[in-house]
């Protein structure tokens, strides 16, 4: 799910509002996908916390997959050398 939401994340630089707001939208995600489910014995409604979700998930979350992104972004353009725009873009010399 990440790879798909984050598509083009390499050059993003989010906030830590942004960031609340994508691990937000992805826990609801995930809600939707492992959903509701009904104990046979007791037939109440289970609750899933956040830390159950990411265990039944069992794959990086959003935020770590983007800054993942960005540094092997980053290793690239720095492996470029200093005289393409990329580069001086991220050294802030343009």
């Amino acid at each position: 799910m990440a790879t798909a939401v984050v598509l083009g994340c390499d050059i993003w630089c989010a906030t830590v509002r942004e960031e609340h707001s994508v691990g937000v939208f992805e826990n609801r995600v995930l809600r939707g996908i492992f959903g509701p489910k009904r104990k046979d014995v007791t037939e109440k409604w289970r609750r899933l916390h956040n830390e159950k979700l990411h265990c039944l998930y069992s794959s990086l979350d959003i935020i770590r997959a983007t800054k993942r992104r960005v540094m092997i972004w980053a290793g690239h353009v720095a492996r470029i050398g200093e005289r393409s725009d990329a580069y001086r873009v991220l050294a802030e010399n343009p």
